[in-house]
Formats: structure tokens, sequence, C-alpha cells
């Protein structure tokens, strides 16, 4: 697979990033995909992992580098965020300018990591001149209610947590309970799943339904009844934040799966019938004792939230 590498002015700098086709055995319409990489990484660093994906469908990987290693991700990080970087702007640019090539490609598809998740979350929820289809979100989401408020076009998400992750913390970054990388706290620890319900919102699903499903070590919920975009979430609930990597399989294969799969449900036609709660449970429960215990998990923090408080201990303290 030829790699290639590119720049575009934008706001006076010289924004880099690196480009790839996807193999010609690849089906489908052919989408766009813009990789963001994580805080310290690079575009080409960011590239090699999307490329273990091996998805199906047909894409040009798109990876855009970080200006000194970071992105202005709203709370996260680095010197991009301290300078006040446009970057959601730079992201809805390039894309624009990719789709107005000849025979671009069809679809819009987003993955963020880290930092980068932060931004992808925001330029999901930001006004654009194009179409985001889906969006993956691995271990970060911006949990700004403004920039969830303003948001109008519906789209299809994945969030992919650790429930150890002590640097993007399941329970939520806040003063009480801050994370690393000069990540910004909130008045208020909001925890992913509190997230996957705003997600849920702004897709049309059906308040507070969510199936569970097991994914190998993931423990997924899945918003039922989502009138526009299909809107889950999974946790492992072992593995650090480092969790995304080339030899990292189990979530691979989540993200394959989401970025592979048809992303919308007709609002004309019933959504397919999911396990119901206690079905999911009852699954998890017999298939992986461990990952039943991460569904508890979820459970009490919702039960928290909706009483106006979370109460989270970090499990691990590590740092990368």
């Amino acid at each position: 697979m030829e790699v290639t590498r590119h720049s575009m002015a934008y706001q006076g700098a010289n924004r880099t990033f690196v480009r790839a086709r996807s193999a010609p055995q690849a089906h489908g319409d052919e989408a766009l995909l813009v990789v963001l990489h994580w805080l310290g990484g690079t575009g080409q660093a960011m590239l090699q992992t999307a490329l273990a994906l091996n998805l199906t469908t047909r894409v040009t990987y798109v990876a855009p580098d970080g200006l000194s290693l970071s992105w202005n991700g709203g709370e996260c990080c680095g010197a991009a965020m301290d300078a006040g970087v446009d970057d959601v702007g730079f992201v809805s640019a390039l894309v624009a300018a990719l789709l107005a090539e000849d025979a671009a490609p069809s679809r819009v598809l987003l993955l963020g990591n880290s930092n980068g998740a932060y931004l992808a979350s925001r330029v999901a929820l930001s006004p654009r001149p194009w179409a985001l289809e889906r969006v993956a979100l691995v271990a970060g989401c911006t949990a700004d209610e403004a920039a969830f408020a303003s948001a109008r076009a519906p789209v299809a998400v994945l969030q992919v947590h650790s429930a150890r992750d002590a640097m993007v913390r399941f329970g939520g970054c806040c003063a009480e309970h801050p994370c690393c990388c000069s990540v910004r706290d909130s008045p208020r620890c909001v925890a992913m799943p509190a997230l996957l319900d705003r997600w849920a919102r702004l897709n049309g699903c059906q308040s507070g339904a969510f199936a569970l499903e097991q994914r190998g070590p993931y423990a997924c919920s899945v918003a039922e009844g989502c009138a526009a975009a299909r809107t889950e979430m999974c946790v492992h609930p072992s593995a650090l934040h480092s969790l995304w990597g080339q030899s990292d399989a189990p979530t691979l294969a989540v993200v394959r799966a989401f970025l592979d799969a048809a992303s919308t449900v007709p609002s004309s036609s019933p959504p397919p019938r999911r396990p119901t709660m206690s079905e999911g449970r009852s699954v998890a429960a017999a298939t992986v004792l461990l990952a039943a215990c991460v569904l508890l998990s979820v459970a009490l923090l919702r039960r928290a939230m909706r009483a106006g408080a979370i109460a989270y201990a970090p499990l691990d303290t590590t740092t990368t």
C-alpha cells in the first residue's frame, strides 16, 4: 500500500497529513476515513494502527498531524489546546477539500484515539459543510454540554473505554478526580455512560433503553429504538488507557465491526429486536463473569448520576 505525504495551508500554518488507500479486494462504496492520533503521536503512527483494522470497506485513509504532536479537543490537550488552535476548523476544511477532488469517496468516517477522540467528538458535534456517517471514539470524548446542546445532525457513534483507565477516567474528569495530560476539569465528573445518554438523545434513541452485548472482553451497551443512527459504547474491564494499538485484537475487532457495518436504521421501519436488559445481563454472566461485573458498575454509575453524584475510585494509577 502506497502512503503519500501532503500539506495544506490553514490559518497561516502549513498543516500536514498522510494518505493511503485500502487494498483492491475491499468492497462497497468508498469512504474517506479520517484518523486522529493521540497526544504525542503523529498521523503516520495513527495510520499504521488504523491499517491494522483490515477493513473490508473500501476506504481512503487520511491521517493529519496535530501541531506540536497535539490537538485542541476543547478539554484536551497539550500545546494545541493551550494555544487555542482551531483544529475543528482544520479537520473540517481538510475533509471538504478532499471531497472536492475528482472521484472523491462518497462517505466520511472518523476515528480518534485519546486526544484525537476528544477532537473527533468535537468535529462530530460541530457544524460542517459535509455529512459525517460514523465516528469511533477510543479512550476519549468531550463532556462539553454546550457542544452537545448545539449539535443538530445525528451521527452513528461508538465509544470505546476501559473501566480501569486512569488517564481519561471512566467516571469522568473533574477537580475531585482529575485526569492526566492537562485535561481540563469539568465542574463535576461526567461519566462515560452519561455521555452515551447524550449521544442517544442526539440520535433519537429510546430514552434509557440499552441492550447489552458481549464482544470478547468488551461489554457493550447499544441504544435501542434509534430513529437516526446507531449509538453504542463498549467497555473493557481491565485494559489501561493505551488499549488502542496494532496488537490489541479485541479493540481492533470492536472498532472494525462498527466501521464496516451499516450505520443507520431507517426511521420508516421498526428497529430490529435486541435482547432485553435482563437477557443481555444473563448472557454476559453466563459467558464472562468479569464482564458482568463491568455491566454492574455501569448500572451503578447510572444510578449515581440520577442521584446527582458520582462515586468513582480509580483502580489504576499507572501513567504512560
